[in-house]
């Protein structure tokens, strides 16, 4: 039996979920006896004939120990938030309980190659337990055109409402190019925001800078809508301060779709260190820089189509993902 702890519940569409729930899928068509559990139900219920894997090294902390204390193989993921805000500047008994947690488990997973070496920076861990296994897409459908000239245009911004994801930088950045395209053009854009509302005050302050611009929240949906969100708008702007996968970025690259976002290092595994879209985080000015450019240089459109075209990543399949999924597993097993 494989057991996979979601730290989020079920009603909750999060990254760390969604990642539980593919593996859950994969390690099925692999011939595993799988179950997906919410939070700490079913820790009571371990038992020498499980595998664990679990999520997030703070959030899981209780789950590993308990695995530890069984003899009970783990492999833990780790994601944005516990790798590149919690270890990095989170207090020091948060910081000491992920290290305890990472030293514990079995198998580490990160899910970029430069989350791996950023690991090895912060804590010394033995190498071999790290295993780099990507976000896998199930794309069936792509844009047809990577750019068409036309009098408006959307762009996209997809995540969760919370402060790590620097949505007020991107709304200040948009709100700056809009004014400068106005003065130049009759084109009409607007910016589209899709996800959940984690952090409430955030939400707050984005609505309030906002106010009589061409910014829509249309909250949360689906992932077979926001894929089809993805298809239809013009240009994905990602301007997250974290990430520990980012898998709306492999979502719009299996789409065939523009992406701009924000120079951090997950993003530099996925896009390239010299990808020509990428924009330093948390600054208005150069979001609306990059912004005004692609909407304006049509050299810049063909070196990003270019690049992102000749992405390695854009053949990762799931099953690039379950076999390596299943590689792990049978070695802890």
């Amino acid at each position: 039996m494989i057991k996979i702890f979601s730290p989020t519940e079920k009603i909750a569409l999060t990254g760390n979920r969604i990642t539980a729930k593919r593996y859950s899928y994969l390690l099925k068509k692999c011939g595993f006896d799988v179950s997906l559990e919410e939070k700490l139900s079913g820790i009571d219920l371990l038992s020498s004939q499980d595998v664990v894997i679990t999520l997030h090294a703070y959030k899981s902390r209780l789950i590993i120990n308990k695995c530890h204390q069984l003899n009970i193989p783990c492999i833990l993921v780790l994601t944005g938030t516990d790798l590149y805000k919690i270890m990095v500047s989170g207090d020091p008994k948060q910081r000491k309980e992920c290290n305890t947690a990472i030293q514990k488990s079995n198998a580490i997973v990160v899910l970029q190659s430069n989350a791996k070496f950023d690991l090895l920076k912060l804590l010394k861990v033995d190498e071999k337990k790290i295993s780099v296994i990507h976000q896998s897409v199930d794309i069936n459908e792509s844009r047809q055109v990577f750019f068409n000239k036309k009098s408006s245009y959307r762009v996209l911004m997809v995540g969760n409402v919370r402060e790590e994801k620097n949505y007020i930088s991107a709304i200040e950045g948009f709100k700056l190019a809009l004014s400068d395209i106005k003065n130049s053009s009759k084109i009409q854009i607007t910016l589209n925001h899709i996800g959940g509302i984690l952090d409430k005050s955030y939400m707050k302050r984005m609505v309030e800078i906002s106010t009589n611009s061409s910014v829509q929240f249309l909250g949360e949906k689906s992932t077979h809508d926001v894929l089809s969100e993805m298809i239809s708008c013009d240009l994905l702007l990602h301007p997250s301060t974290l990430e520990g996968g980012a898998l709306v970025i492999m979502e719009a690259i299996n789409a065939g779709m523009p992406i701009l976002a924000s120079n951090i290092s997950c993003h530099r595994a996925i896009l390239g260190k010299n990808y020509a879209g990428l924009f330093p985080a948390s600054e208005g000015k150069s979001i609306a820089k990059k912004i005004l450019m692609f909407f304006s240089l049509k050299q810049f459109r063909s070196e990003l189509k270019q690049q992102l075209r000749c992405n390695k990543l854009a053949k990762y399949s799931m099953e690039c993902e379950r076999a390596q999924l299943f590689d792990l597993i049978s070695k802890l097993t």
